[in-house]
Parts: structure tokens; sequence; C-alpha cells
């Protein structure tokens, strides 16, 4: 079963690197998928896109004159800001076939990811019954991307979305309409929790009270994140107490910190006691996004509701390292993500 080889190659990877056990076992033997990746190129003068004009390195003669012969340059009006092109036998008939990944201007930064068979000398679209392509997926306000591993001698689609403390890896073959696809699902614990003050707002607390401070909300961080502290109150309960007296109009203050920005996701909306004061808080990362270099960053916002405008609001940075803690494997709607 190709869940099962995928996520026991994850689960050996976790041993020597438990922050990326996904990433070094798509890239590792038999797992990685051997593509030869080419994108297209701007002409200033014409205001399109098209193939690059000499044949790309790993590109066969054979393949060069099919792509030529199928695909089409675009124009800015368009709204493709690059294409990046794959090859890769996607049928097993021994023919690689093409990935067609496309960079879409706009607010979301949107990817769309086709395919295209070769057959008789050209390349021809694969078209899904509803018309969209086999994956889309937002630079911003998501944390997606499609990778591609070779699992039971065939090429699949592992199409990782993920979210604060976990990866779900929708397993999806090429060619075919996918709705109920194996699903591996990643969960994370997060550690080395640190916290720093991004307003330096030294006239609420000075930095004895401040290294102090940040030293409390890493702790109640951390506890967070092991399971030991709630992340949500119960439905239609404050976030914290609310005094007798309060106005009725500002009664909302009380359940949650307020909006974030469409690229951010919400991860935890908890409260935090200092000196008997209880703060509206919540934690706010891109959607479990995650680096090498900085691991996983964090905004962790405090708000004292009673306190009208900005002088009520505190904006800390988190960074912390991941862990793997567990993969599972099991079946999932993919078309619910496209």
């Amino acid at each position: 079963m190709a869940a099962a080889q995928l996520a026991a190659a994850i689960r050996r990877a976790a041993i020597q690197q438990p922050e990326f056990a996904l990433e070094t076992a798509v890239e590792s033997a038999p797992l990685k998928a051997d593509i030869t990746w080419f994108g297209d190129v701007w002409d200033e003068e014409r205001k399109t896109r098209h193939l690059p004009l000499a044949r790309p390195a790993g590109v066969s003669p054979a393949e060069w004159r099919a792509l030529r012969a199928s695909v089409k340059e675009t124009v800015a009006a368009d709204g493709v800001a690059h294409t990046n092109y794959g090859l890769l036998d996607l049928d097993g008939d021994g023919d690689r076939d093409l990935i067609i990944r496309s960079l879409m201007d706009g607010t979301g930064v949107w990817n769309f990811v086709d395919l295209a068979w070769q057959h008789a000398g050209r390349f021809v679209v694969w078209v899904q019954p509803d018309g969209k392509p086999l994956v889309s997926y937002s630079e911003r306000g998501a944390n997606q991307v499609d990778l591609w591993v070779r699992l039971q001698g065939r090429s699949y689609l592992a199409f990782r979305d993920g979210s604060h403390g976990q990866d779900r890896v929708y397993l999806v073959r090429p060619f075919v309409t996918n709705r109920k696809v194996p699903v591996i699902t990643l969960s994370y614990r997060y550690v080395q929790i640190v916290v720093t003050d991004k307003q330096m707002r030294h006239d609420v607390w000075n930095i004895p009270e401040l290294a102090a401070r940040t030293t409390l909300l890493a702790q109640t961080v951390a506890r967070l994140e092991a399971g030991t502290l709630a992340k949500w109150p119960r439905p239609g309960q404050p976030v914290c107490p609310i005094p007798e007296d309060v106005d009725p109009q500002r009664r909302d203050y009380w359940f949650g910190a307020g909006a974030i920005s469409s690229y951010l996701d919400r991860a935890a909306s908890f409260p935090v006691w200092i000196d008997g004061e209880c703060y509206v808080s919540q934690l706010v990362d891109r959607f479990g996004y995650y680096s090498r270099q900085g691991g996983l960053w964090m905004e962790l916002d405090l708000l004292q509701p009673e306190v009208e405008g900005m002088e009520g609001w505190m904006e800390f940075e988190v960074n912390a390292r991941r862990r793997l803690h567990g993969v599972k494997t099991g079946i999932g709607r993919f078309d619910l993500i496209r």
C-alpha cells in the first residue's frame, strides 16, 4: 500500500531528522521522483512568456519537439507570472509526461498544477470532469506544496496541507478523478520555545519585569503545546472572566483578542494571568510554516480588555523547533482542499 510505504519511510527518516522527516523521506531513494524541471522565459519586447529558446538540460530531443508542438506562449493579460514544467513518467508507459505548475499574479499568489500526458509526439492536457486543475493552492493564507514521489512502482502527487502542529499529506494518482484518497497525518510537538517582545513596551514593563514576563509567556506556550493548558475556551464562554460592571458594548473584548490577517491562522485562544490580571491572548502563525533556519514563527497577542485603544494591546514574537510526534494513515476527501 502506497500510504503505508510513505508512512514507514517518514518514521525511519524521523530517527535522524525529527524536524524534517517528511522532506527527508520524499527526497530519499527509492521514493524520490526523478523529475526534470525547467521554467519559461519572459519576452520583454512582445510582453509574452514562452519556452526557452534552447533545449533545457535533461530534456530529450523527442520531448523537446513534443513540448514545442504543444506549449503555447502566454501574454501578460493572462495573469500568469511564471510557469515551471516538470517531466516525469506519470502513467507508467515509459514515456515522460508533463507537470505544469503556473504561478498567477494577484493577492493570493496562486499556484495551479495541471498534467499532460505524452501521446503521438505531443503533450495533451488532461482535463478533469469539473474543468478544474489537478490542484490549486495559495502561497498566502495557506501552507501547502505539491511534492512528487514514487510509491509501489507508481508516481504520486503527495500534496502537503500544513497547519499548526500538523501536516496532512494527500496521495493523489495522476490522470484519475480523485475524491477520496490515502492521507498520511504527521503531528508535531514544539520545543525550545523562546518569546521576545516586539514592541519593547518599557512604559508598561521595565526591563527586569519584561524578562520575567517573557519567561512566563514561554512557559505558558509550552503548556499549550504539551496539552496541559486548554487552547480554546468552551463554546460561548469568554476567554477571561467578565467584570459585572462592564459596558455591554465592550463585552466582546473578553471573548477574543481580535481579528488577524488573512495570511495568518489562529492556533490558540487562551487566558494569560499576570499579577492577578487576566489577559485575553491568542497565538497565531503562518499555518504551521516551518523553515530550517527559523523553525516555527508565531505571534502572541495579549489584550487587556478593560483598556481602550492600543494601550491595552501587546505583541510578542515566538520561535520554536518541532519534533515529529506521530504518524498515522487514513482516507480523506481530496476535493475539499482543491
